[in-house]
């Protein structure tokens, strides 16, 4: 009788196990005959709520059906302790208790509020449910607080209308898709549409636009676009990021001490620096004001040192493709080197950066694995190896994610300085002599001063090649499969699109195997993972900078 007559939605800690199960039950008193037979207790016609307490620390322990099961000398019934509501499938309705609530911990953080009404112990469960299966259940992650804004956003005790619907959009969509429930599916996405006219009211509120919970609200609906691609198109991801930005841009840097505040900030800043990279824009997080401001006299973590050099190199891009004509002042030649040596100075502070990244982090960085156990490939011969065969290992999900973006912004770099040293136009240095001085200015020592201009840029043009691209892309593919691991939850499998989608358009213009795993790998990001904008970003994608810049085809 422990076991329940109606289908309901719960968790159990097997990953083998479907999280929708069916329990029957004869209701013969004093013991069903399901219990007779299997030999377990029998608990009792009572039902009570199941919640999922897992954190970034991994999933805490706890007892069969004891967390929100009332006191034995609570009596059942009187109508002031219960109340019904609808079964998470809508069919019959369950019976939840008042004093479920009591000392009841999700994540390992804030206390829920004492009062919960049988709607708000709905969502809990529901955003529970879903937290499990986003969430790395790995303990490794712990150094990172990249998810943290999102445990954060479930917890607050009082979220608002705004937030309450955007989580329960996020949350039932998600499950839906994932046990294959089509009616759920279909109410995460009312609930989507429902969410996005609260934001807009929430919005014109001159007191309600300034709160945490509004900041929050946001985010989730960005990350609902991220998973459902609703619209089919890259825009629709990129217009969500747009009112994103523009939301903490009018809350000035000063508003972002709080922690749930200050982990979305962090988390904007990461698909802000995506955005303009790709677009070539510069983006205001790249200012002084913010790059200090938001986190006062507090160190900047690893991550966002980074997302401070990928917001410097879009600014020069954006300067690259709007620079005006040369003129008398400003010669074609001084205009090349003005922009080879700040390209320089962001690669060189990329190399900086990356060693002390190393210094803090556990060694090695990463391994190589094969794939199949069975098979150790022979990597003394580079011939013998297939990318089909091996994959990287990291020393945790964080380390992964951090590096993977440091080697998608060097293919930026890499492919923004190729496109200066491969549209040179000829002659230019013929006319224009007496420039080494100008190139050393750029730091790169191993470089002698005895080079002239022309072989300077041939130098360049060398180092930073397609095979260094091809290189890098190379070990993104390589760690994807990692990332994309059953107990990094979906989180690991989302942070892989920028550094995947910087990779295709490198190996798209050299199609052969790697190219075809890189495309394999967007298919499983899609099918098995739920992430349907990763089917739009491949469909949409476009090489990075390596065309050359507006001045040079001006010259020519």
């Amino acid at each position: 009788m422990g076991t329940v007559a109606a289908t309901s939605y719960t968790y159990d800690d097997r990953d083998s196990v479907n999280d929708h199960i069916v329990f029957l039950c004869d209701l013969r008193a004093p013991s069903c005959q399901r219990c007779v037979q299997s030999g377990r207790e029998c608990e009792g016609y009572e039902r009570y709520p199941i919640f999922l307490n897992r954190t970034i620390h991994g999933q805490q322990r706890r007892s069969r059906l004891e967390e929100a099961k009332p006191s034995r000398s609570t009596s059942s019934g009187s109508s002031s302790d219960t109340s019904r509501r609808p079964s998470a499938d809508g069919h019959g309705s369950e019976v939840v208790s008042s004093q479920s609530t009591e000392k009841f911990h999700r994540g390992g953080s804030a206390l829920l509020p004492m009062e919960m009404n049988s709607s708000s112990l709905f969502d809990a469960q529901f955003a529970g449910l879903f937290l499990g299966k986003y969430l790395p259940s790995s303990t490794d992650f712990a150094n990172s607080a990249s998810p943290m804004w999102l445990q954060q956003a479930v917890d607050v005790r009082d979220p608002g209308e705004t937030l309450k619907l955007s989580l329960r959009a996020l949350s039932m969509t998600r499950l839906g898709r994932i046990n294959s429930d089509s009616n759920m599916t279909t109410q995460g996405k009312i609930n989507y549409v429902l969410a996005l006219r609260e934001l807009q009211k929430a919005l014109w509120d001159e007191q309600s636009m300034w709160k945490d919970e509004t900041l929050a609200a946001g985010r989730v609906l960005v990350y609902h676009e991220l998973f459902e691609a609703t619209s089919g198109s890259i825009s629709a991801v990129a217009n969500h990021e747009a009112g994103m930005a523009l939301l903490v841009q009018l809350r000035g840097p000063e508003k972002y001490h709080s922690p749930l505040a200050r982990a979305i900030l962090e988390d904007v800043r990461n698909t802000c620096m995506i955005m303009a990279l790709r677009e070539r824009k510069a983006s205001f997080f790249g200012s002084e004001v913010w790059a200090t401001q938001p986190w006062g006299r507090e160190a900047k973590s690893v991550p966002q040192k980074l997302y401070d050099k990928g917001f410097a190199l879009a600014a020069l891009l954006e300067e690259m493709d709007t620079s005006p004509r040369p003129t008398d002042d400003v010669t074609p030649a001084e205009q090349l080197i003005r922009y080879l040596s700040r390209c320089l100075e962001i690669d060189n502070e990329l190399e900086a950066w990356y060693q002390e990244f190393l210094e803090d982090s556990p060694s090695p960085l990463y391994w190589i694995r094969p794939t199949d156990e069975n098979a150790l490939p022979d990597f003394t011969n580079s011939s013998a190896t297939n990318m089909n065969d091996t994959a990287f290992e990291f020393a945790s999900l964080h380390s992964a994610h951090v590096t993977m973006n440091y080697w998608a912004i060097r293919i930026i770099l890499s492919s923004a300085v190729a496109g200066i040293c491969n549209n040179v136009p000829r002659g230019i240095f013929d006319a224009q002599g007496g420039l080494q001085d100008d190139f050393t200015k750029a730091g790169d020592e191993r470089y002698s001063s005895s080079y002239s201009s022309k072989k300077f840029i041939e130098a360049m043009a060398l180092k930073y090649c397609i095979d260094q691209r091809i290189e890098l892309a190379c070990s993104i593919v390589l760690s994807v499969p990692y990332c994309m691991d059953e107990k990094m939850g979906l989180f690991g499998s989302q942070k892989t699109l920028f550094p995947l989608g910087t990779t295709l358009s490198v190996l798209e213009t050299l199609p052969g195997e790697d190219s075809a795993r890189c495309r394999k790998l967007y298919q499983q990001l899609t099918t098995k993972k739920g992430l349907r904008f990763a089917h739009v970003q491949a469909k949409d994608m476009h090489p990075p900078s390596s065309e050359g810049t507006s001045y040079i085809e001006e010259i020519q």
